[in-house]
């Protein structure tokens, strides 16, 4: 320990022996597992980041796929209804089988429900 030049006199060679020989070791060691486990700790975070990457790009997939069938499906809509009001006024029974075969059910003037009757006025309690 006389010969290690992290000393600067004999006694503090003595005092701090642990310190200045085989503390440094055990201290570089800590350090170079520590940057080891940090170096895992940045690989791992780069996977995950590419993984959260390609799951909001699916994510976006699936919601422009939403939406497309969302338009689509208010045109499909618009669509059967003139084809069911063409069935209707043109007295096609071919078209309304193929809408019936399909549970699409055409009528022309839906049956309306009656108004609900007027509730009584309350009496007048002085």
């Amino acid at each position: 320990m006389k010969n290690d030049p992290s000393c600067s006199s004999d006694s503090a060679c003595r005092y701090l022996g642990f310190v200045c020989g085989r503390g440094t070791f055990v201290i570089s060691l800590a350090v170079l597992v520590l940057f080891l486990f940090n170096m895992a700790l940045i690989a791992s975070n780069r996977w995950l980041q590419m993984d959260i990457i390609g799951m909001q790009q699916e994510i976006t997939q699936k919601n422009t796929k939403l939406q497309q069938d969302q338009v689509f499906g208010n045109i499909y809509q618009s669509l059967l209804q003139a084809l069911g009001t063409a069935a209707v006024v043109r007295k096609d029974d071919q078209i309304r089988n193929l809408l019936s075969q399909n549970n699409i059910k055409v009528e022309l003037n839906p049956a309306k429900a009656a108004p609900a009757p007027a509730a009584p006025p309350a009496p007048a309690n002085p």
